[in-house]
């Protein structure tokens, strides 16, 4: 049990895939101006097709392929 508001897990911001993220990789010019989820949903798919050669595919690979929410998004394969 811990108790309310304790930090249980931190995740260092170098880990993050988001807009900043997205703005300092390969893709970054390509994507300004995008919608911020636009722009990671590239990142998601230009790193997905890197395959061996992306420094994210541990994280890439546990992604599930599709999801159900309300968003429906879809990685490539």
């Amino acid at each position: 049990y811990t108790g309310r508001n304790e930090v249980v897990l931190e995740v260092p911001k170098k880990y993050w895939i988001n807009p900043d993220a997205v703005a300092v990789s390969n893709i970054g010019p390509v994507c300004n101006g995008l919608k911020p989820w636009v722009s990671v949903a590239l990142f998601l798919i230009t790193e997905k097709k890197l395959g061996v050669a992306s420094s994210w595919k541990a994280y890439i690979d546990i992604l599930p392929l599709y999801t159900d929410s309300t968003i429906y998004w879809y990685v490539l394969n």
